[in-house]
């Protein structure tokens, strides 16, 4: 990747900050310190991008999701497939 170099103006205490997770972190300058903040400003921001677009994805999803099984019969096969078979065993297994 090629690098370009700019010049910033800090005030004093995020210079001593900057220092100072360059330091305890193992970054090898300064610029890496400030590549990585940039980088989770990126992230934020595409966080967001992707929060907006599954708001706008939702009320899409809720006109399809009806599609389906209805709630009566999606809780029917719940109970059919997967908690009636487990009753004989729970029974044997709980001696009263």
């Amino acid at each position: 990747m090629q690098s370009q170099k700019i010049s910033i103006s800090l005030p004093l205490e995020m210079v001593v900050f900057l220092d100072h997770y360059q330091n305890t972190t193992g970054c090898r300058s300064r610029s890496q310190v400030i590549s990585e903040a940039l980088q989770l400003l990126r992230l934020r921001e595409l966080e967001e991008a992707y929060r907006e677009a599954s708001l706008e994805n939702d009320s899409i999803w809720e006109s399809t999701a009806g599609d389906g099984l209805s709630d009566e019969t999606w809780c029917r096969f719940i109970l059919q497939i997967l908690i009636l078979p487990l009753v004989p065993k729970l029974q044997n297994a709980v001696q009263f």
